[in-house]
């Protein structure tokens, strides 16, 4: 095991009160650059789940009509997953799939420039968006259990690329990871035991070796061949962690249902973990965050909950701010650069083909928003909804 990992903080949960002790900022000004605008509110075609950022000016978004039957689409322009191109004041979907995409991250090279994009999601789909031409990757592993879905990947190179999964459904497939060496797909089965049994949600990756969250607030660590994991003192069925976010000094990791739960790094060893009790009243489920550096952790959840977590004094000790809601809908996912922060979400219990997407923008000045040929101004409302959908 590389010993860069090795010398992460020990995990510990992190109530909110905790975040705001020690040198918390006073509340942002109306205009303050913490706060979100509202940049898209109601796109028809389904749900946006997560954010992959290039550069200040580049980024993709992938989603889809979550828990729709897709025989209800017939007749519609829409299909039941989409890949979404972001460029100032603009969004433009570049491919459309035949199941929901949870999740894209993909590849630049050498001067940050876009080479491929990945997404995956329900029905063990894999998509991979290059040259402008968006091609689905059969997974050609079969599944006695049925076809998994993949919540999470991460994309290292062309010929190493990671998924991991699961199913929402009791008798699906668990512990999922498959990985993929520029020739075909392999499920990896040397996740420690009782990893196998759990649905694997997210993954990152922290210099040489990655990290994995999933139910029960699993962490695993690994890299690429051998894998391990992390004691935890619980395993109730509201400790899900469903996405990770690594900078250059540690991970941190979000999650819970009818609470929030955020998982950091803190210590010398990566070897231990504990769990705030003292967590504020009121904290919704979380459900993305996105680290673009060693300072900012960006977090969202239900009923539109953004925070910002600034870090202070040491690794792992953050302060937080929590601007208003801009929308009541569910923030699933967070993403884009230092710069530019792209939080998405949308109706995610609106099981019609009415469903519709939200975004918020941190960092573009667009007056208005082109969402596939529509102006967006900021305006109109969404149906509130639960988050996690489809992530049980």
């Amino acid at each position: 095991m590389n010993r860069t990992l090795r010398t992460l903080a020990s995990m510990a949960f992190v109530a909110l009160s905790s975040f705001v002790s020690s040198g918390c900022p006073g509340p942002a000004p109306e205009d303050g650059t913490d706060l979100y605008r509202l940049a898209v509110n109601g796109a028809p075609g389904g749900s946006l789940l997560s954010v992959w950022g290039v550069s200040n000016s580049e980024a993709w978004l992938a989603g889809g009509f979550v828990g729709v039957d897709p025989a209800r689409l017939a007749g519609t322009m829409y299909r039941p997953g989409r890949l979404v191109e972001y460029g100032p004041g603009r969004f433009t979907t570049r491919c459309r799939t035949d199941a929901v995409l949870w999740w894209t991250h993909g590849l630049t090279d050498d001067r940050s420039v876009r080479r491929e994009v990945w997404a995956a999601g329900d029905n063990g789909t894999v998509l991979r968006y290059r040259n402008n031409t968006c091609e689905v990757l059969p997974l050609g592993i079969t599944f006695p259990e049925g076809a998994p879905t993949i919540w999470g990947l991460w994309a290292q190179a062309e010929n190493d690329v990671w998924f991991v999964g699961g199913s929402p459904t009791p008798t699906g497939p668990k512990g999922v990871l498959i990985h993929w060496d520029g020739a075909a797909f392999t499920r990896v089965d040397t996740l420690p035991e009782f990893a196998r049994s759990l649905n694997l949600y997210k993954i990152s990756r922290l210099n040489n070796e990655y990290v994995i969250v999933g139910e029960r607030g699993a962490v695993l660590r690994g890299n690429g061949t051998s894998w391990e994991s992390l004691p935890v003192p619980y395993s109730t069925s509201d400790n899900r962690l469903f996405t990770a976010s690594c900078y250059g000094g540690g991970c941190i990791a979000v999650g819970g249902t009818a609470s929030g739960l955020v998982l950091t790094t803190r210590g010398s060893e990566l070897s231990s973990m504990a769990v705030a009790t003292d967590m504020p009243a009121g904290m919704p489920g979380l459900n993305g965050v996105f680290a673009p550096d060693s300072t900012n952790v960006f977090v969202v959840g239900t009923n539109g909950f953004t925070m910002h977590l600034q870090q202070r004094f040491a690794p792992g000790y953050f302060s937080s701010y929590v601007p208003p809601a801009r929308t009541p809908a569910t923030l699933h996912g967070v993403g884009g650069t230092s710069a530019t922060i792209l939080a998405v979400g949308g109706e995610l219990d609106d099981r019609s083909p009415t469903q519709r997407a939200v975004v918020l923008v941190r960092g573009d000045g667009a007056e208005r928003f082109n969402f596939d040929g529509v102006t967006y101004n900021a305006t109109g409302a969404l149906r509130s909804s639960l988050g996690g959908s489809g992530q049980f």
